[in-house]
């Protein structure tokens, strides 16, 4: 091959690899560019999911505040509970002892009743439920019958 044969096929040559740096230039910028795209989506997405982790934080957070709250008021329930029923059996006994009371003034009644008719043999008996202890010291002074 002739000296201009050889000029005219590197010419050639210098072309196609200057085509192909070409294309595998913009192949490479190209890339560099997906490559940024895909970093700022990286980027965006820990954003995202950074954001979303403290959004998470925080409800665990406020879960577990409402929790103790929850648990703090089923103490402080439980506690009202218990003072409710010593308050309703302490009722219940007051109850019972006004009844007793009442029994008693009754029967107090009727013994003075009793007296302020002039006695006789027997006082009237005690109310059913009602304990009497009888007096049973001697008196120094008797009325007269």
């Amino acid at each position: 091959m002739s000296a201009v044969a050889w000029g005219s096929v590197a010419t050639i040559a210098v072309a196609i690899i200057g085509v192909i740096a070409g294309i595998v230039q913009h192949a490479l910028r190209s890339s560099d560019r997906q490559a940024e795209r895909g970093l700022a989506n990286a980027t965006g997405w820990e954003k995202l999911i950074t954001s979303q982790s403290t959004w998470v934080e925080r409800q665990d957070k406020a879960l577990a505040e409402l929790q103790e709250a929850r648990e703090i008021e089923r103490r402080r329930i439980n506690e009202l509970d218990a003072s409710l029923r010593t308050t309703q059996a302490e009722v219940s006994r007051l109850r019972m002892l006004e009844a007793q009371l009442a029994k008693a003034l009754s029967y107090i009644r009727d013994l003075i009743a009793w007296g302020l008719a002039g006695g006789g043999p027997h006082p009237p008996e005690p109310p059913e439920g009602l304990h009497v202890t009888p007096n049973t010291q001697p008196t120094t002074h008797r009325p007269e019958e």
